[in-house]
């Protein structure tokens, strides 16, 4: 039977870790190596740090346990006088990431000397789709947002519209004359 070279390498890399592993057990493998080291010493906490200690030969697939994780953190923290209330959750998005509302107060005048909601109004920019956004006054609008009591309900290709009870009202894009100016 004749072996491919793949198949030597791979017998290669096996017999290399196999004689890896003997050499860790027979000759390195003694007293104080691994989790049976010193008793009590545990890493990553400074000396005379306290914690539970496991009971006698309590085990978990043939390793010993000891304290969890979390007990180890909270004995350095009380070792070092660390003020662990004042820390924020780090899974917490930031502030400044979090929408801020888009609701205007609606004007109190009277409706007969409202101005029209398309003419003290300019639409700026749009991104079309059902999920859609336009920039109305230099302010981000997305579908459902108010503004002076109009809901943005669609966005088109060239157009915003907007509704406020029955009434619909469509905000265009400015025409090339207008950029001009």
């Amino acid at each position: 039977m004749k072996l491919s070279k793949q198949r030597k390498a791979t017998i290669a890399v096996l017999a290399l870790a196999l004689l890896a592993f003997a050499v860790d057990k027979v000759f390195l493998g003694a007293e104080g190596a691994g989790p049976r080291r010193a008793a009590g010493a545990t890493p990553g906490l400074p000396a005379g740090a306290a914690h539970a200690a496991p009971a006698d030969g309590a085990t978990l697939a043939g390793i010993p346990t000891g304290p969890s994780l979390a007990d180890r953190l909270r004995d350095v923290a009380v070792s070092r006088d660390l003020k662990t209330d004042a820390v924020r959750d780090a899974f917490a998005p930031a502030q400044s990431w979090m929408p801020k509302p888009t609701t205007r107060p609606a004007t109190t005048r009277p409706a007969r000397q409202r101005p029209a909601f398309g003419k003290t109004h300019t639409l700026m920019a749009l991104m079309a789709g059902p999920n859609g956004s336009a920039i109305v006054d230099g302010e981000c609008l997305r579908i459902g947002d108010k503004l002076d009591g109009y809901t943005l309900v669609s966005v088109t290709r060239q157009a915003a519209v907007f509704q406020c009870g029955g009434r619909q009202v469509r905000l265009g894009l400015p025409g090339p004359a207008a950029l001009k100016e």
